[in-house]
């Protein structure tokens, strides 16, 4: 039977110890077209050809007619539709070394016989697919994290200022912003004058917020999300008044505003 898999593969380089035969199988599960996506009469053809060797195989060739081998092949891809053709070959291959279990055809390759070897078939594939996938998780997991790049930083920033714009002018809600981020933002490219005045406004707000909060859960929240090692009164105080300015810069601004500001937004 051909291999349409590559003996090269990526997932083999990545995980050396993978045995060949499971490597195989996950990259046909990740890189070959599923049976139910077959549209043209070549790829039907060549799916009713691997029924055509399987009933060689058991010894049934002329006992199946082409009928039935079109009829097998409807029912494969009406039911078995996520495998792929290296799929059947290797559920095939194992049926025959009775490595899917003692499952017998009783002379006939019958969809009742074919639907047993490919459910058996599946429980092995999904046991392949899972463990390499966690295997490509720690993988990834154990890599360091690189920064995101300028493209993405900016694109990252819009999502959120327009998420806080539309909470607070739209939704008419106070927008929590969790991590500073964008108080940051707003301090770092100088948005806001922060004057006496502001601070003063910032303070008596955080004050009262402190005093309404104190048994909330939105109080829980901000000293569960902020990023401080040790939270006190003053603390929540600084972070709530950050919130104030960042509410009210937010208030102020138009939706036309926002939009054009968004729009031109750029890293430097």
């Amino acid at each position: 039977m051909k291999q349409l898999v590559k003996q090269n593969s990526s997932i083999g380089n990545l995980i050396p110890k993978t045995p060949k035969a499971s490597v195989k199988i996950y990259d046909a599960y990740k890189n070959m077209q599923r049976i139910e996506n077959f549209n043209t009469n070549a790829q039907m053809n060549k799916l009713v050809e691997i029924l055509g060797q399987w009933s060689f195989y058991l010894g049934l060739s002329e006992k199946v007619s082409d009928k039935e081998l079109i009829l097998n092949a409807q029912f494969i891809k009406e039911n078995f539709g996520a495998l792929n053709l290296y799929d059947l070959q290797q559920a095939i291959k194992m049926s025959a070394t009775e490595k899917l279990g003692d499952i017998q055809h009783y002379g006939k390759l019958s969809p009742l016989f074919i639907g047993k070897i490919l459910n058996s078939y599946k429980s092995k594939r999904s046991e392949i697919i899972v463990t390499i996938n966690q295997e490509i998780k720690k993988i990834n997991n154990s890599k360091p994290k690189l920064p995101p790049s300028q493209e993405e930083s900016i694109s990252n920033m819009k999502i959120i200022l327009k998420s806080a714009w539309e909470t607070v002018n739209t939704e008419k809600q106070t927008y929590l912003d969790f991590g500073d981020c964008v108080y940051n933002f707003i301090k770092k490219y100088k948005l806001v004058s922060v004057n006496k005045e502001l601070v003063g406004e910032a303070m008596i707000y955080a004050e009262k917020e402190i005093k309404s909060e104190k048994n909330k859960s939105t109080l829980k929240s901000v000293i569960h999300n902020t990023a401080f090692t040790k939270l006190d009164r003053e603390s929540i105080k600084r972070k709530k008044a950050r919130e104030f300015m960042v509410n009210k810069w937010l208030e102020a601004k138009s939706k036309s505003y926002m939009d054009k500001f968004l729009k031109e937004l750029k890293y430097h």
